[in-house]
């Protein structure tokens, strides 16, 4: 079977992305939507910078924690014999390691920004889309802690 020559994707620019036709009643509605949008990009910005710090230092003492409950099962399983206690206390650290780690990998840190990275990202499509409706939008970003 012969292979298709196929042409590279053409990117879009902003003026061929631009709805020029579209229903009057939205382009209407886009300063507005706009004006919504930038409300709630700026406040979840600001409420992700205050939560990155809370959760930075949590994640701080559960790294501590996690290394803590490490270094007690080194200690159990190097001991010759372990009597029932012991035993109990090492599946239970164990678990629990194993609970926190979970817990730091599937939620990290940088997850925290996401609503605001979310809505930035919607706010630049919508003034590709609609540029004459964006007014003071366009061309500018909501910035996060760092950028």
């Amino acid at each position: 079977m012969k292979a298709r020559n196929r042409a590279p994707p053409v990117l879009a620019t902003e003026r061929d992305v631009a709805l020029k036709d579209a229903n009057p009643l939205l382009v209407t509605k886009m300063p507005d939507i706009f004006g919504e949008l930038s409300g709630h990009s700026i406040e979840a910005t600001r409420i992700a910078r205050d939560a990155e710090v809370v959760v930075r230092d949590l994640f701080t003492h559960l790294s501590f924690e996690i290394q803590k409950m490490d270094l007690r099962i080194s200690q159990l399983q190097w001991k010759d014999r372990l009597n029932k206690d012991e035993r109990t206390e090492l599946v239970t650290l164990e678990r629990q390691s194993a609970y926190v780690k979970s817990v730091v990998e599937k939620l990290p840190v940088e997850d925290v920004a996401a609503t605001s990275d979310y809505l930035n990202g919607l706010i630049d499509e919508l003034v590709s889309m609609f540029p004459n409706e964006a007014g003071p939008l366009s061309g500018t970003r909501i910035s996060k802690s760092g950028d």
